[in-house]
């Protein structure tokens, strides 16, 4: 029988246009909907899922068959052309271009991942998005290309 077992898990954040803090209470639920929905119909599974004034964060698998660009690129364009489509709000809603993700390998780092999340809104009380995204990059450095060098 053959069969192929992929499961990379990601943690994306999505910032607002221009890190504004637009996201109120009606595009929360807007936006919690839709990408939920997306989510589902793309084959990904969410192990977490947080919004914030001026961001969300997402802790999800990829769908294999799909590149990561892909994936980010309709869940933003999707869920922003829903909320500007709902017309409940004043403003137009769009999303920073560039998603930021950091590759989650094992389980640990998984479990660990969710459970920063849990205190997130006391973390923004001292902390802005630009810092947290700084930590992260300490947390999951890039792949130094200069170790396959000697493979």
């Amino acid at each position: 029988m053959r069969y192929s077992i992929t499961r990379i898990t990601i943690h994306s954040i999505l910032p607002t246009l221009d890190y504004e803090p637009v996201i109120d209470e009606v595009i929360a639920n807007l936006i919690r909907h839709d990408i939920n929905a997306r989510m589902k119909s793309l084959n990904v599974d969410v192990y977490y899922f947080g919004i914030f004034p001026n961001h969300v964060h997402i802790i999800h698998t990829i769908n294999p068959r799909m590149p990561v660009c892909d994936l980010i690129q309709n869940i933003k364009g999707g869920s922003s052309h829903f909320v500007n489509s709902q017309k409940y709000t004043n403003i137009r809603f769009a999303w920073n271009p560039g998603p930021i993700c950091f590759s989650l390998g094992s389980e640990n780092h998984i479990k660990s991942a969710v459970a920063n999340m849990k205190n997130h809104d006391d973390y923004h009380k001292h902390k802005s998005l630009q810092e947290e995204i700084v930590e992260y990059r300490k947390l999951y450095p890039e792949i130094n290309i200069n170790v396959f060098k000697s493979i």
